[in-house]
């Protein structure tokens, strides 16, 4: 049976306004007014494809010129070279940080 794939993902997101009064009066100066957002990504994959040489030979310091004699299969098959193969086995992840500045001018 072929495990299922699965991708999760979580997302956190701060925000925090302007400090100071947010008092505005009619007939004053241009006045700036700052927030700010801060976050946090995640992004998990199981059970996702991965490609594998079943046949691959493990390296050898003592010979490394000929690696075709340490394949694992060279003893029933000489002549088989790579064999590719896909497995449900990877892992995945991404994190994140974000950050966000935003000023904003508000005048009458």
């Amino acid at each position: 049976m072929i495990p299922q794939r699965y991708i999760r993902a979580t997302d956190l997101l701060l925000e925090e306004p302007a400090r100071g009064p947010n008092v505005i009066e009619f007939g004053a100066p241009d006045t700036a007014r700052h927030d700010r957002r801060h976050g946090y990504l995640r992004v998990a994959g199981k059970n996702n494809n991965l490609g594998k040489n079943i046949n691959q030979a493990p390296p050898n310091p003592l010979n490394p010129n000929n690696q075709t004699v340490n394949r694992p299969l060279y003893s029933q098959y000489p002549q088989l070279g790579d064999l590719q193969a896909q497995f449900s086995i990877g892992t995945s992840w991404y994190n994140a940080l974000t950050a966000d500045l935003r000023a904003k001018s508000v005048s009458f």
